[in-house]
């Protein structure tokens, strides 16, 4: 079948130019790397396909070939897409990548546009091999029914007649070879090509009106558990054109950390959406409002994580602070805290974007990012992020939801606040920030990323009101639970560092409410009020907690607690005392309550 269509097309009445047609359209068309990619592209090829009047057969035949050609040298595509998009043409392919409609063509991934040359010569290699093919046959053709008796006679056998219909599916009819040689283009304009191609184009019109739903909640959920990196449920998802509008119901986002929990739910979430920017290729939502809000409900079904899980982090050196201790010398489920702070890293590492930098000699090299990308997308998935300009691919410039509830807290709600949330930070040059504040006032986080908007990072959290019994059992001291009863106020923040880690400086006030203190074993004593300072520093995940002792004996004298520090004091001279072997005498006791009195 293969034979006879490649001998239905050699002794076809196809011009020239609609075999030089075929060719190149289809050659493009099979080097694209799919519509996921290039949508536009090969959407405008195809179009392109029907209306010129090119040969359809050998279009398709030149396509499948092109495409098993493509999975062959997709390397080699690769490196021409990479030459395209950061040499000489990199200022063409960046206006192509950020303008209206051609933004849809993909031409930001290397295969997409390396696909463009390597396809090109491809259609040009078919077109000339077929093109020299139809012309040699048309004149012998010519050559044999103007000058050979012979090739007549024969021509007029059964046993020839059969052989023909057998290999080439017939004899040919009669054809003016002289007039098919003398025609190079014809008619380049398919009538029924532009009728086809309008019809497409209102067909598109339709499903965009009035069926977009089942295409825009999946685009919008496959989007949300990428980047998530877990399951992500919705009911539905309207996309309203007219009204620049986007509604989407019933949306819940499960944990990555805890897969039969929610991490976020929401009844409705209605986001004004930016028409210009969707024909550049970009979400930008201007408003978003979200109702029904929560956090930390049970999920009917565990959801499951979605795509490649994260390498594990090569453990790194510690960083070591004067006169500071690691979590664990005050909390017994420090692992459980390390856990809790990674996550918010990693909310932080987002809202930063793209835009994220470490330590130069901390980063990979472009080749080896380009490597890694390659190995976990394909070949085919890997995009010149550098050439967005303009403005972010996703962004969100001010989102409210009001009246949140969180489960582990069910007499509270919350208001959140967020602007300027993107992908590219640096490209919208706002400060993204979250805001999230209680309706009671106890409890609030404010974070901002001020380097994007000639300020600095920072975030501060504050916690009122919180019962020490709910945190006590966490805590230990010397062995020993130092606090309970009452109630504890908690303020902190400071700056934000991106690099290799997130490293944070955050001063903390602590502030105890009619709670019994106990400190290394000493007889518990209550107190009405007892603050005093701590401070937080190095990597967000694993932070020093550096406590002042001068500042905590002021702090305790402020309190009421002298007899505390005094009985601390003493025990500090018994133990230097044993130290030196015993009795020091009343001039080595003169000595240390001197020491003891000016350290005071």
């Amino acid at each position: 079948m293969l034979f006879r269509k490649l001998a239905k097309i050699i002794r076809g009445k196809a011009t020239p130019f609609q075999l030089w047609a075929a060719c190149l359209l289809g050659a493009l068309i099979g080097f694209t790397t799919g519509f996921t990619t290039a949508g536009g592209l090969i959407l405008s090829l195809l179009m392109l396909l029907i209306v010129l009047n090119a040969n359809l057969p050998l279009a398709a035949l030149v396509g499948l070939l092109a495409k098993l050609g493509s999975l062959l040298i997709m390397p080699v595509t690769f490196a021409v897409g990479k030459f395209l998009l950061t040499g000489p043409t990199e200022g063409l392919f960046a206006g192509l990548v950020n303008a209206p409609v051609s933004a849809w063509f993909g031409f930001e991934y290397y295969a997409t546009s390396g696909g463009l040359v390597t396809g090109l010569i491809f259609g040009l290699i078919c077109g000339f091999m077929v093109n020299k093919a139809v012309t040699g046959y048309r004149q012998k053709m010519k050559d044999l029914e103007e000058n050979s008796d012979k090739y007549k006679k024969y021509s007029q056998k059964g046993s020839v007649k059969l052989l023909t219909w057998l290999l080439v599916g017939g004899a040919p009819k009669k054809v003016d070879y002289e007039a098919l040689l003398a025609k190079k283009i014809g008619n380049p304009i398919r009538i029924l090509g532009v009728v086809f191609a309008a019809l497409t184009l209102l067909l598109l019109y339709v499903v965009v009106n009035f069926a977009a739903a089942p295409l825009v909640t999946y685009g919008l959920q496959s989007g949300l558990e990428s980047a998530n990196g877990a399951t992500v449920d919705l009911e539905s998802a309207e996309l309203d054109l007219k009204e620049n509008r986007l509604i989407v119901r019933n949306l819940a986002v499960a944990d990555p950390n805890a897969l039969d929990t929610d991490l976020f739910r929401a009844k409705e979430l209605v986001a004004d959406i930016s028409g210009m920017q969707l024909m550049r290729k970009r979400m930008q939502l201007d408003k978003v409002t979200i109702t029904g809000g929560s956090s930390g409900e049970k999920r009917k079904s565990p959801g499951s994580l979605i795509g490649k899980p994260p390498e594990p982090e090569v453990e790194k050196k510690p960083v070591e602070i004067p006169d500071a201790k690691t979590l664990e010398s005050y909390f017994k489920n420090a692992k459980e805290w390390k856990e809790r702070l990674s996550q918010v890293r990693e909310w932080l590492r987002k809202l930063e974007g793209s835009g994220s930098e470490g330590p130069k000699e901390n980063k990979e090299s472009w080749q080896e990012q380009l490597e890694r990308e390659i190995r976990e997308l394909g070949y085919a998935h890997v995009k010149a992020g550098h050439l967005i300009e303009g403005s972010p691919t996703f962004s969100i410039l001010e989102l409210q939801a009001n009246e949140m509830t969180v489960t582990k807290m069910p007499d509270e709600q919350f208001d959140m606040v967020a602007n300027n949330l993107s992908t590219h930070p640096s490209l919208l040059k706002k400060a993204p920030g979250v805001s999230i504040q209680s309706k009671s006032g106890k409890m609030g986080v404010n974070a901002e990323l001020g380097k994007f908007a000639s300020g600095t990072n920072s975030f501060a959290c504050h916690y009122l009101g919180l019962p020490v019994d709910d945190v006590a059992g966490d805590l230990v001291v010397n062995g020993a639970q130092p606090i309970s009863g009452g109630t504890i106020d908690l303020r902190l923040g400071g700056s934000i560092e991106f690099g290799a880690n997130v490293m944070i400086d955050f001063p903390v006030q602590i502030a105890l409410h009619d709670t019994t203190i106990a400190i290394a074993g000493l007889k518990p004593e209550p107190i009405k009020e007892f603050t005093f300072p701590v401070s937080l520093r190095g990597p967000l995940d694993n932070p020093r907690v550096q406590v002042d002792d001068k500042q905590l004996q002021a702090a305790l004298v402020q309190a009421g607690l002298s007899k505390l520090k005094d009985e601390l004091g003493n025990r500090a001279k018994e133990e230097i005392s044993k130290q030196l072997g015993g009795d020091v005498g009343e001039q080595g006791k003169k000595l240390l309550d001197g020491i003891f009195k000016k350290k005071n």
